[in-house]
């Protein structure tokens, strides 16, 4: 996995796992599919941590298909999001792995396939991109007051490791689809999370010079964004100007 490979997870990490990898790819379909129809008719079924943790890691196995099957990973990651809602059954630890293993679950969608693309392939894994980084951002939005720093540790390595994916895409129009709303993601996590990991900010800077960032006009234009509100809120904050200390910082994405 592409998260393994950039040294952001380590490589024994259960979320990793494929429930599904000894059946054929026929009956993984089929039984995908009749999940993910099931539980959009009777969510109110899933009643127990286990079986919600058996859900999502057959969930899961769908954003591992070909891009091909892009009808059934939408199925999937709608039922996965409508799991991302408080549960009364879940432990304070057993919401943080929740998150945890989410984070994990949808970045399969960005590992690499293989093969040549073609036009309709190659517009399949933009609209599945944008979908997941929308529902990353939605996440975070909703939830990132209940995170713990463990959580946070791995929601920026998986955010990383994406936007080194999307940007460094082999796929022109994937990279100009997708490339500002995943850096639009990553910064909105890194602000919201306050991290002060030395761990983090190193990658986040090896990241960028060892990678085709910097020649990203799209890169710079955000980060520019962020260091000018970040800076206004300084000299609120120093010279007691009138107004609120609070910056908004607001990205424009268009599809």
């Amino acid at each position: 996995m592409f998260l393994v490979s950039l040294g952001l997870l380590e490589p024994n990490l259960t979320e990793l796992t494929n429930v599904m990898d000894s059946f054929p790819l026929p009956v993984t379909i089929s039984h995908l599919t009749d999940t993910a129809d099931l539980y959009l008719a009777h969510t109110s079924r899933v009643a127990t941590e286990h079986q919600e943790q058996w859900l999502t890691d057959l969930l899961a196995c769908a954003f591992r298909l070909s891009l091909s099957q892009e009808a059934l990973i939408k199925n999937c990651l709608q039922s996965y999001e409508h799991l991302a809602v408080p549960r009364p059954f879940r432990s304070p630890e057993g919401t943080q792995f929740f998150w945890q293993k989410l984070a994990v679950h949808f970045a399969f969608i960005f590992d690499e396939r293989g093969g040549v693309e073609d036009e309709s392939t190659q517009l399949a894994t933009t609209r599945c991109f944008k979908i997941v980084l929308r529902i990353y951002s939605r996440i975070l939005e909703d939830n990132h007051h209940v995170f713990s720093t463990k959580t946070w540790d791995r929601i920026l390595r998986v955010l990383l490791g994406i936007s080194v994916v999307v940007l460094d895409h082999p796929v022109q129009v994937v990279r100009e689809s997708c490339g500002m709303l995943a850096m639009s993601v990553l910064l909105q996590a890194w602000l919201l999370s306050g991290t002060l990991d030395k761990v983090l900010w190193d990658k986040f800077r090896y990241l960028i010079h060892n990678h085709k960032w910097p020649c990203n006009p799209e890169c710079w234009t955000y980060f520019g964004v962020v260091n000018k509100a970040l800076t206004r809120r300084i000299i609120h904050m120093m010279y007691r100007e009138k107004g609120s200390v609070t910056v908004q910082v607001l990205f424009a994405v268009y599809d």
